[in-house]
Formats: C-alpha cells, sequence, structure tokens
C-alpha cells in the first residue's frame, strides 16, 4: 500500500456529514492534502529554547495523518459582509496554521467579547473542542492561512460544525464584534531560560513509551541548560 495518501478535497469534503450544526461558511474556500505518517517520530531539542515532538505512528490502520490545507476568506463583499469560516472546531490531537496573506480575526469561546487580529506572518495552535469562527475584515484583500492538522488515522473530518455560542443558533452566526485592545508591549524577556522554562510540546501517545536521555533529564534538574 501506497505510504503517502494524498487528495485534493473542498471544504464540504471535511465536514462531518449528516452534521445538525451548521453555521454556514460565507466567502471560504479550503484545499487540503493528507498523508500518513508510517512510522513512530521522536525529536527533542533541550539545549536552547526547550522542544519536544513525540509521535507514535504506523504504515497500518492506526496512528497519526497530517492534512496540510490552505484556506482562503475573501474581502468582505459591497455590502460590508466580511467572509467567515463559520463556528467549528477542530477534531485533531493539534492544528497549526500560519497565515501568509491579510488578516484573520478570531472569534473564539474563550473570549466572546471581540475579535483577535491574527497578522500574516503569525502561526496559532488550535485544538479539539476550540471552538471558534474566523473573519477576513477587509474589503480589499483576501487571507490566507497554511494549517496542518494532526489528526486520528481514523478519523475521516478535520472540522465540526458548531452552533453560535452566542446566541445559540444553528444555522447563522451572529454578527461579529468589534476588534480587541491591542496588547500591551511587553518590555521584559520574550523567553527564560532554565527550570521554569514552558516546554513547548506535542505528545500524542503514553509518556512511558519513551525516555528522556539521562544526560538531558540530569541538566534539566540542575537548571543547567
Amino acid at each position: 500500500m501506497n505510504t503517502l495518501r494524498a487528495a485534493s478535497i473542498l471544504l464540504a469534503s471535511f465536514l462531518l456529514p449528516g452534521s445538525v450544526y451548521a453555521t454556514p461558511p460565507f466567502g471560504f474556500t479550503s484545499q487540503t492534502f493528507r498523508g500518513r505518517i508510517a512510522e513512530n517520530v521522536g525529536a527533542y531539542q533541550w539545549g536552547g529554547p526547550l522542544f519536544t515532538l513525540l509521535v507514535q505512528s504506523s504504515n497500518d490502520q492506526w496512528g497519526f495523518d497530517v492534512v496540510q490545507g490552505t484556506t482562503e476568506f475573501a474581502p468582505a463583499d459591497a455590502m460590508g459582509r466580511p467572509a467567515q469560516s463559520g463556528w467549528h472546531d477542530h477534531p485533531t490531537a493539534l492544528s497549526i496554521g500560519l497565515v501568509i496573506q491579510g488578516t484573520v480575526w478570531s472569534h473564539a469561546t474563550h473570549n466572546l467579547s471581540c475579535l483577535q487580529a491574527i497578522p500574516a506572518g503569525s502561526v496559532f495552535f488550535e485544538r479539539s473542542g476550540e471552538i471558534h469562527n474566523n473573519y477576513n475584515l477587509d474589503p480589499r484583500t483576501p487571507a490566507i492561512v497554511r494549517i496542518i492538522h494532526f489528526v486520528d488515522r481514523n478519523m475521516s473530518a478535520t472540522r465540526r460544525d458548531q452552533p453560535d455560542p452566542v446566541t445559540g443558533s444553528t444555522t447563522t452566526a451572529s454578527a461579529p464584534p468589534a476588534p480587541c485592545p491591542a496588547p500591551v508591549a511587553n518590555s521584559g524577556p520574550s523567553f527564560q531560560a532554565g527550570p521554569s522554562a514552558v516546554t513547548a510540546g506535542l505528545r500524542l501517545f503514553p509518556s512511558q513509551l519513551w525516555r528522556v536521555p539521562a544526560a538531558v533529564h540530569r541538566r534539566r534538574q540542575d537548571g543547567a541548560e
């Protein structure tokens, strides 16, 4: 069997069939390609900013696939209606997005009072259960996002439609709120090395299947990093 399953599919292809929730997209298109992770992957870089990537997968019927997609939000229309993805979440272990053009405005359940700007060049992360609706408010420039989903091989969809959390409607998304206030610039260091540093990681399988090298473990405990 070919180790790479690649398919180009339109947005409707990766929505859950028969979903009872449908705050519909508007001016939003997506094209995705899917391929399997055919073996275990382990990587760490614990000599600078900490990074861990641990994936258990196979070339069989179990494991994880990578779904790479490009989504485009059209400019707002002549009536001023912004393009939107519709309310949804992703049934994935992790989704990593990169805005390559324009600005995406995110309306999420953890902050329903305002829209968070995600400008070109920004990387963002989404996980299962994080419900959101993304917009393009610009009347001239399309917003384009490249996204990678890490998804269970037996899960065909990478998107689940959800009702509008503001109104409860399953058919119509409410109007977007105003943009969030600009964050205050942080004059301090963006990364604090040593034992207090935050580890950025993707863990997709039980930790007992992997062992941290003893030398690295000792350095961490001693605060040598």
